[in-house]
């Protein structure tokens, strides 16, 4: 199921189960049971966000997030302001590892829409960027979130 959920919500789309209610009008407990699992894992991965929008620095077309001290991350999810439509259509993340180098690139994308889920594998990062690289017209963020999807684990 989280396979699936990276697939469509994680690129802008609706996730359709097709699960049906059984001859008592409910939904098989099987089913329900797995489903409320999947919820508990959707929220123990992205629920916890190290840093939002709010936390990053602007310029221009890049937002800028600096830990107070080096933080592990594998995960930026983000989220374009469609007010006046979709206007990105390159974007990527670059992380500045700790404990020393240059910004390497761990995703590069195409068309954020309504929600960009971009999984990498952990990096240790000193501090993090994210930049609109083409864009048809004004390009904004609705939302930025970094995560450490293995906190807690």
């Amino acid at each position: 199921l989280m396979g699936l959920y990276y697939y469509s919500v994680g690129r802008g789309c609706n996730l359709l189960l097709n699960i049906g209610p059984d001859r008592r009008g409910l939904l098989p407990d099987k089913d329900a049971e797995r489903l409320l699992q999947f919820g508990a894992e959707i929220r123990r991965r992205f629920g916890s966000p190290l840093a939002t929008i709010s936390d990053c620095t602007r310029e221009g077309a890049c937002w800028t997030w600096q830990p107070s001290e080096p933080t592990c991350i594998d995960h930026v999810v983000l989220q374009e302001d469609l007010t006046n439509g979709e206007h990105v259509r390159r974007f990527a993340i670059r992380v500045a590892p700790f404990p020393h180098g240059e910004g390497i690139t761990v995703w590069e994308g195409h068309n954020i829409g309504h929600k960009a889920i971009c999984p990498f594998p952990t990096v240790m990062a000193r501090q993090v960027w994210v930049e609109i690289l083409e864009a048809d017209g004004d390009a904004d963020l609705r939302e930025i979130q970094i995560i450490n999807s293995t906190a807690g684990s």
